[in-house]
């Protein structure tokens, strides 16, 4: 490139000026360079930048998985408290709660059960899942497709009639639920059910007061609906 201040230069002042031009322009180039570097972060910045983003990130994702379970927690409530109704108008019109009477498989149906609460007569719209999959059970009931609602396992369900009947019911049953006909669940946040052979609840219930990803399963009987 050659500077406009060349073509006042005469004879032998030629190479003189543009030499000069020359050595102006790299100055200015340098001095273009080091402003630019100045207004540039340094390797320390940087590393400040990404300490501080990774704190707030150690904050920030915690509390955002607390807040989904709290969610979730209050989503499982809220559906305890639908099918309670559902379930106690049901047996009030047929004198009994819903059977949990077992598949030809040996057992349960779960979403079945619940299904007939929604035909022929309507006391609820539609059978609900869990929001909390149980994941150690899921493939254990894959070919049993009366525990799922579409690929989704509902809610636990349970009756007084299958452990023990009205007249003698099981010491399980009895210490857990006492005298309910009904007992909902719900895996929990460990998405783990925790059943003996029989199906019936042993493991201590999931209690919020025990912190939020304490293990247990949420459970609701007849007796928390008719209490509460």
């Amino acid at each position: 490139m050659v500077s406009p201040g060349m073509f006042l230069c005469k004879g032998a002042n030629v190479f003189f000026c543009y030499k000069t031009s020359i050595t102006i322009m790299l100055i200015s180039s340098s001095t273009d360079f080091h402003r630019s570097c100045a207004n540039a972060f340094t390797l320390i910045e940087l590393l400040i930048v990404i300490a501080i983003i990774g704190i707030l990130a150690a904050i920030a994702v915690p509390n955002f998985l607390n807040a989904r379970i709290r969610a979730q927690n209050s989503r499982v409530m809220a559906d305890f408290r639908s099918l309670g109704t559902a379930l106690e108008t049901y047996a009030l019109d047929e004198n009994a709660a819903p059977w949990d009477a077992p598949c030809p498989s040996g057992d349960h149906g779960w979403a079945s059960c619940f299904a007939r609460l929604t035909t022929p007569i309507s006391y609820m719209n539609a059978i609900l899942p869990d929001p909390y999959q149980a994941e150690d059970v899921i493939e254990a009931l894959r070919a049993q497709p009366a525990h799922f609602v579409g690929a989704r396992l509902s809610y636990d369900y349970a009756t007084i009639y299958f452990n023990g009947g009205l007249n003698s019911p099981s010491n399980t049953w009895l210490t857990l639920y006492g005298r309910s006909l009904w007992r909902i669940a719900s895996a929990g946040p460990d998405k783990a059910l925790t059943n003996d052979p029989a199906r019936r609840w042993v493991s201590p219930p999931y209690k919020v007061s025990n912190g939020l990803h304490s293990l247990g399963d949420i459970v609701y009987s007849q007796e928390n609906f008719l209490t509460k």
